[in-house]
This record gives C-alpha cells, sequence and structure tokens, in this order.
C-alpha cells in the first residue's frame, strides 16, 4: 500500500504555465521548456512513472516532482502546494490512469557502460554524409575514425537488430538508450551522428546525438528515461586532448571539444553537455589539475543572460581549482571556439 498520493507532473506543468512541446504529449516522457534557466529548446522531461512523477532538466540540472515544481513556481511552501493541487480538478491524482512499468535501478557501472558502448559502435558505420559533414568542421579521417563517430540507423528494425545482438552477449539492465517492448531489448535513437562522451582515461561515459532534423534541439543524449526498462542519464563532461597539459580549455559540447582540441593541435579540452550541466565539472577539474583554466563557451555568452548567469556558475566552480582563469573572446560572427580555430587555420593555410 503506497503512502503517497500520486500527482501528475504534466497537468502540474501545464497548470504552472509551462510550454510543453505538443509532439512529446503521447510520450512517456514529456518535453518542457526549463522555467529555472531559460532554457528555449525543451531540455525539461517530465516524467510520467506508474508509481512517480517527477521533473529533470538536462540543461540546468533542476529536479523534482509535481509538487516542488508548483511551490516553486509560484513561490508557496510544499504543503500549500500539496493542498492546491489536491483540491485542482485539472490535475490527476489517479495512479490508475498511467499503465508504464519501469526500471529504477541503478546506471551500470563505467566499466561495463564502456564496454557495451564500444561493442555497439563497432557494429555501427558512419554515412558519407555525416563524414562530409565532419570534414567541413575540419576534422581528418584520422581523427573521425580515431573518434568513433557512427551513424545512429533510422531504421527502427535495424535498432532492434542491434539490441538483440548486443543482449545476446550483455544484460542492458542500467544502459541509458536501451529499453524493452514486448519483453524484447530495444535501441532508442533518431538518425543523427552519435558522439561519444569520454572520460579522461578515454571510457564512454554515454553517448551523444547530433540529429538530423531541422529541430532547434540539435544535440541530445541517448536516454531512455521513462521508457520500460530505460534508464536516465547524467550530465557528464567529456575530456579529451593532452591529458598531462597544464592549461585545461572549457567549452560547450563533446563534439565542439573534440573538433577545437584537434584544432589547437591536441589541447586539453573539457565539453560541457550544456551551460549549466556542470555538476561533475569539479571532480574533472580535480582529476586533471591544471594550472590554468581558459573559458571558451559560445560567444553568445556577451547577450544571452541566461548563458552569462552560467558563466558566473562556471567561474565560481573552477577559480578556488586552479592557479588562474581566464574567459576568451573572439569574433562575434563566429559562434564556437571550434568555429574560430578553424577559420584561424584556413587562413593559416591560404596564407
Amino acid at each position: 500500500m503506497k503512502n503517497y498520493v500520486y500527482i501528475d507532473v504534466v497537468d502540474t506543468a501545464i497548470l504552472c504555465n509551462l510550454e510543453i512541446k505538443p509532439s512529446s504529449m503521447g510520450r512517456v516522457e514529456v518535453e518542457a521548456k526549463c522555467p529555472f534557466c531559460g532554457d528555449r529548446k525543451y531540455r525539461m522531461y517530465l516524467s510520467r512513472a506508474s508509481d512517480n512523477s517527477t521533473f529533470y532538466c538536462q540543461n540546468c540540472g533542476a529536479k523534482g516532482n509535481a509538487v516542488t515544481l508548483y511551490a516553486s513556481i509560484y513561490n508557496v511552501t510544499t504543503q500549500q502546494a500539496y493542498l492546491d493541487l489536491m483540491e485542482n480538478s485539472s490535475v490527476n491524482k489517479d495512479t490508475s490512469a498511467v499503465d508504464i512499468v519501469t526500471n529504477h535501478s541503478n546506471i551500470k557501472p563505467l566499466q561495463e557502460r564502456h564496454m557495451i558502448y564500444l561493442r555497439m559502435l563497432e557494429t555501427l558505420t558512419l554515412s558519407d554524409k555525416h563524414r562530409r559533414n565532419l570534414h567541413e568542421r575540419g576534422l581528418s579521417d584520422k581523427m573521425i575514425e580515431g573518434n568513433l563517430y557512427r551513424s545512429m540507423p533510422g531504421s527502427w528494425l535495424e535498432r532492434k537488430r542491434i539490441a538483440y545482438t548486443l543482449s545476446k552477449e550483455f544484460n542492458l539492465s542500467g544502459m541509458p538508450g536501451f529499453f524493452t517492448k514486448e519483453c524484447e531489448w530495444q535501441l532508442y535513437g533518431k538518425p543523427g551522428i552519435l558522439i561519444p562522451v569520454c572520460t579522461k582515461d578515454n571510457l564512454i561515459q554515454g553517448l551523444q546525438m547530433r540529429l538530423d532534423d531541422d529541430s532547434k534541439k540539435k544535440f541530445c543524449w541517448l536516454s531512455t528515461n521513462g521508457f520500460d526498462n530505460g534508464t536516465k542519464i547524467y550530465g557528464y563532461v567529456h575530456v579529451t586532448g593532452d591529458t598531462s597539459s597544464d592549461t585545461l580549455y572549457i567549452t560547450e559540447g563533446p563534439l565542439k571539444a573534440d573538433i577545437a582540441s584537434y584544432l589547437a593541435g591536441g589541447a586539453l579540452f573539457a565539453g560541457l553537455t550544456g551551460v549549466n550541466a556542470v555538476g561533475e565539472l569539479p571532480a574533472v577539474i580535480k582529476s586533471l589539475e591544471p594550472r590554468r583554466i581558459v573559458e571558451c563557451l559560445d560567444m553568445d555568452k556577451l547577450a544571452n543572460l541566461e548563458v552569462r548567469k552560467a558563466l558566473h556558475k562556471l567561474q565560481t566552480i573552477a577559480m578556488p581549482l586552479c592557479q588562474e582563469y581566464k574567459p576568451f573572446y573572439w569574433s562575434e560572427s563566429l559562434k564556437g571556439i571550434d568555429d574560430y580555430l578553424l577559420q584561424k587555420a584556413k587562413s593559416r593555410y591560404a596564407a
């Protein structure tokens, strides 16, 4: 017998005037724009599980349930929020309304994740279209192969085949990206480039996807939070380049970090998976022990208020962990550090 009342987080989000992505409304995990970090890309996930209903923002890390969401939005106590929601007829409070089986087991240990993701990537190839895209960004074939970029199959039958093959060798429970349907393991995904997010020891923590579709949300984690026997993933930081360097450059995006490191001759880069995804950053910096940290977030930091807030948070974290901290700026006509370094490389070759 449960000692709490299920309160639907999606209904609560609508009540709180959050902007919901219409195409996600029929899913287990509904996407919304986070009201706490100014997110514009629907990075808040509202999970409708049969025994719990929660929210989590991949951008800023905000998390909680329907009661805490309502309390935060309307600046009331959680007790008052609970009473308000219980009295509101527009908010579903019936646990039988959603019949979804979820697996709350923890994510697999790093070594096991690395082994399974590595085997998965070995079964995939990179399409000519995606290879051209990476060439245009400045990467060589050697780096493309070395970084294990692969194309996610658009066919669900192909993804199902991959999951079936892997399930014969590994237990896929606790693996973000995998879930079950009719008692069979499946691989979630959309057409795009798979990007390994690695530790300083080159172990794959998770996979990011650069999607082919025209939506504004180009990058997302390969995650199955809210799916049957699915697993969520955390805001891991990608490390690439010379780990013995005394200078660490921090930018946004694992792919951007890979490209910038390559164009900078193997410089040490940390790629955040969102400007506010800094929860894992202190441990990463401590493990690398840099003397100098150079902040290289995109140039919208000059105009975007939310990015500037994120920069302050980044500075607060990084400054005590190094001897020297400084921001790096370039022309506003070039968005990222990878764009700046690529233009610099092209100018050098043209000279």
